[in-house]
């Protein structure tokens, strides 16, 4: 405890009013605005992948909804704001698209005379105002079938369209509207955007697979084995206002895609097996269960009808699957086949699908050898964890084969093609713009002695850590069987030679032991035992060696470790122990003197001098949303600094409501930030800094506002007399914005990137905010750089613009498990880290652990989820290691 409160840096006395006398007032940084002089003025030019439209839309366009409108007053209207009125409902993008397409088409060319925008969805542009029957509104009956369209008959929609109460766009006015950035005109502002975003889209969307973000080609695919699927290189495009000028940010990315071709073959190849008969599953097979899930939803042509059918269940030996046909006869799958099509199964006694509804009183079974995988399905589950390898490597381009591809393949050249591009008027510049960018000051970064940094990198090696602990009570267990104990020992002495040559002080281990994955939870309750109760100022570490695949054990391992036991476990990867080398056991190192509370090293800079001054806190926040097609609750973090350098973090965690994208107990785990704080260091923080992740653009005002009134709620229910000063500011990781600096440029770090502490603050600035700015903070292993985007949203401790990306830069130095600049700041890596360890917080023998569905009330929707439920089974960490920084 006293080393705590040492370490921290913050004192407080008597005589300072508990606001710690080791600081002192500083006058507030320059607020370098949008609207004045920032540091990117006079910086140096760089390629970025946005491009501008030098002539806007010329016509007018009128607003529509397929459906009802579902609001009071014209202000009310949002994108989600009415009742979908396709009847039968209709999910499929594909469909939807078709639906209206033959509306105006084929149903009413007359009254859809102009070309239709549509945004797959609800919403509906067109550039002559449309003749409804019904004035406002009008219902029109639309077949997919060869017959004429009856209402309430298979294949026919009615599809009803109402214009919307807003003004008419003009998109050539949204220069003007920019220029003044008067707020009252940023709602017409995001329509406009809005509009111009579906339009550019319209083209490709119709021709290739798609995502609501981006569309996906097969001319440059790759197929990953044993998996069932490839992967396609696609494209990103997005509209975005800025200061006097509208671009398109234009960048590659990259989808799983299901095989198309024969349905046996996917099969096969996703189960790794040759054999067609080795697929006469039943139910209780594992690989029954997982060729279920993963054939969910795929949609299949067949062979005896060319009619497009979905997945809905698998059927076990399909062939032999008796039904009764609408003659009253009992027969079979295989019989009505040969009867009926004259197709003669080769393989009766093995799995089939069901493709009828649940509870369909006639299932409609189909053999998997009729069945033909439609093209282009684009795979929108988690991709498992076994393949993100292969994603990694055909993801990662060099920056020139980025830009190339982004100008010679992507989809410029549909700007110029596009028919609806064409009747609006509009132009694309096709060369890629230059913004204006500077390097930021490296900041110093000090184990015992300043480190040597380049390019953003540095060495532990004849370095001694800041602030070394010790491995004092220490043991170690493998579950590979051929790395017995003699081989784990010889192991574990170059562990700890090198964590001696890093200044840590070293004891024997207590026991190494071999343990069995079946049951590890028996061995390591016996290496508890033999150590005892950790004495005061020493704790217990288990280095745990796993198998290559072993992502179940070490969630076993970690449930028991954080949450039942209270012991620091550090897992090792079986196939980093065959050639260990000093860089891998200094990395380990890293990870277990910051595990045991030490400091590693530590960023010195203006910005940190400055955070140093008076009591202050970062926070780090993040919200993880479950995957598509998943139903779990989403998983909020908190992560707060300790001490004046800020390299020393606890952590809280709560679920929520899936997609809910504040974080709803923001207020009670603030209060804990702040007791911690006022624990450690005897004063409560006098500023705070909260970094926040995971906020999609659409939301930020709303959560933003919400989050502030949380955090801001914390000051008076706990009455604290002098409320620190906050600082909220909104991090992007999953923008689409790269640089590209010339060959010779001074900004160029020799591989096409741009040199770590790159940013640019002015020519692709949100008009709206009070500041943004891109910063790229590490140099590149792989592939292109990304940058960081960060979102001024508040402001009261008058940081500016420069003082928050100086404090930013510092911060991407102090990540306690790298000894390399990160690409964004530490508490922010540390909130994500948290928010990936859901699955360590549920009991392993839980139904709800590892299930898509567990705990659904009725339903299959987001409201139906039993939240408290999984409350009652997420386990909190525990106490011995809450307050460590046990998520490293």
């Amino acid at each position: 405890m006293h080393m705590q409160h040492r370490d921290s840096g913050y004192r407080s006395s008597r005589g300072d009013a508990g606001r710690g006398r080791h600081f002192q007032s500083s006058q507030p940084a320059h607020r370098g605005g949008h609207s004045g002089v920032t540091s990117s003025r006079g910086g140096t030019a760089v390629k970025t992948n946005a491009f501008t439209i030098t002539t806007l839309p010329s016509k007018i366009y009128y607003q529509y909804v397929v459906g009802g409108l579902d609001f009071q007053r014209p202000d009310d209207f949002l994108e989600t704001d009415y009742c979908s009125e396709i009847a039968p409902e209709v999910k499929d993008f594909d469909r939807r698209q078709e639906v209206i397409r033959k509306l105006q088409t084929s149903v009413a060319p007359g009254t859809f005379s102009s070309l239709l925008i549509y945004d797959g969805r609800s919403l509906l542009y067109v550039s002559s105002e449309l003749k409804l029957p019904g004035s406002s509104s009008a219902s029109f009956l639309v077949s997919l079938t060869d017959a004429p369209p009856v209402e309430g008959a298979r294949g026919t929609y009615c599809v009803k369209v109402t214009k919307t109460t807003y003004e008419p766009i003009r998109p050539s006015d949204i220069i003007n509207l920019l220029n003044h950035r008067d707020p009252q005109t940023q709602a017409a502002i995001s329509r406009t955007v809005t509009l111009l975003q579906i339009l550019i889209k319209q083209a490709p969307n119709q021709r290739h697979p798609n995502n609501a973000r981006a569309y996906f080609s097969e001319e440059d695919k790759r197929s990953i084995p044993r998996s069932g699927l490839e992967l396609w290189r696609g494209y990103f495009q997005s509209v975005r206002p800025t200061l006097g000028k509208m671009l398109i940010n234009v960048d590659t990315t990259v989808s799983p895609v299901y095989q198309e071709g024969p349905l046996p073959r996917l099969v096969m190849d996703y189960l790794a097996i040759r054999n067609a008969r080795e697929l006469d599953l039943s139910p209780t097979d594992r690989n029954f269960t997982k060729l279920e899930k993963f054939l969910k939803k795929v949609k299949l042509f067949t062979g005896h009808t060319q009619k497009i059918k979905v997945v809905r269940s698998l059927v076990p030996r399909a062939g032999m699957y008796e039904f009764v046909n609408k003659d009253g006869e009992t027969t079979t799958v295989a019989d009505y086949f040969k009867k009926v099509y004259n197709i003669h199964l080769q393989y009766k006694s093995i799995i089939g699908v069901c493709v009828s509804p649940p509870r369909s009183e006639r299932p409609e079974i189909l053999p998997l050898e009729i069945c033909t995988v439609k093209p282009g399905q684009l795979y929108k589950r988690k991709l498992p964890e076994e393949l993100t390898s292969a994603m990694v490597d055909f993801t990662k381009l060099d920056p020139a084969n980025r830009l190339m591809m982004i100008q010679d393949r992507g989809p410029l050249s549909t700007y110029t093609t596009s028919e609806y591009i064409i009747e609006s008027g509009m132009k694309i510049d096709p060369q890629p713009i230059s913004v204006q960018g500077r390097l930021l000051n490296a900041p110093i970064v000090i184990f015992q002695q300043p480190a040597d940094l380049k390019m953003g990198a540095w060495n532990a090696l004849r370095h001694k850590f800041h602030s070394p602990t010790g491995l004092h009570r220490w043991a170690a267990v493998s579950f590979v069987d051929h790395i017995h104990v003699q081989a784990l020992s010889a192991k574990m002495r170059e562990l700890a030679d090198c964590c001696g040559q890093l200044g840590m002080s070293i004891q024997s281990p207590i026991t190494i032991e071999q343990g069995h994955g079946n049951n590890p939870e028996q061995i390591l309750t016996s290496i508890l035992r033999k150590a005892g109760p950790d004495p005061e100022g020493s704790h217990l570490v288990i280095l745990i060696v796993l198998p290559q695949s072993a992502k179940t054990l070490r969630a076993r391992i970690k449930y028991f470790s954080d949450v039942h036991a209270g012991v620091r476990t550090q897992c090792l990867r079986e196939f980093k122990l065959k050639k260990t080398s000093n860089q891998y056991w200094n990395n380990v190192a890293l990870k277990l003197n910051a595990r045991l509370g030490g400091v590693n090293f530590f960023a010195q800079s203006e910005a940190m001098k400055n955070f140093a001054k008076a009591p202050t806190m970062i926070l780090g926040a993040d919200v993880g949303h479950p995957a598509p097609g998943v139903q779990h609750p989403s998983i909020s973090s908190l992560v707060w600094s300790t001490d004046h350098r800020a390299t020393k973090y606890s952590s809280i965690t709560r679920i929520q409501p899936p997609r809910l994208e504040f974080i709803l107990d923001l207020q009670e785990m603030v209060e804990a930030a702040i007791k911690d704080f006022i624990r450690v260091n005897r004063c409560p923080p006098s500023r705070i800094y909260y970094f926040r992740d995971g906020i999609s653009e659409g939301e930020f005002e709303t959560v933003a506002q919400k989050e502030v009134e949380l955090i801001e709620a914390t000051w008076k229910t706990k009455k604290i007399p002098n409320p620190p000063k906050l600082t909220y500011v909104i991090v992007g990781k999953k923008h689409h914005i790269a640089f590209f600096p010339e060959g010779g440029s001074t900004m160029n770090d020799g591989k096409g990137n741009c040199k770590p502490g790159f940013v640019v603050d002015q020519d692709l600035a949100n008009p709206f905010s009070k500041g943004d700015f891109y910063l790229q903070s590490h140099a590149a292993i792989l592939g292109t750089s990304r940058s960081s985007h960060f979102t001024l949203i508040k402001d009261d401790n008058n940081l500016g613009l420069q003082g928050l990306q100086d404090l930013a830069f510092s911060l991407t130095h102090v990540y306690a498990k790298a000894t390399r600049s990160v690409s964004i700041p530490a508490p922010v890596f540390y909130a994500d880290l948290v928010c990936q360890r859901m699955g360590f917080h549920i009991p392993p023998n839980s139904s709800y652990h590892g299930s898509d569905t567990a705990s659904l009330v009725s339903g299959n929707d987001s409201s139906t989820l039993d939240l408290d439920a999984w409350k009652a089974e997420f386990g909190q960490v525990h106490d011995n290691v809450k307050k460590t920084m046990y998520f490293l």
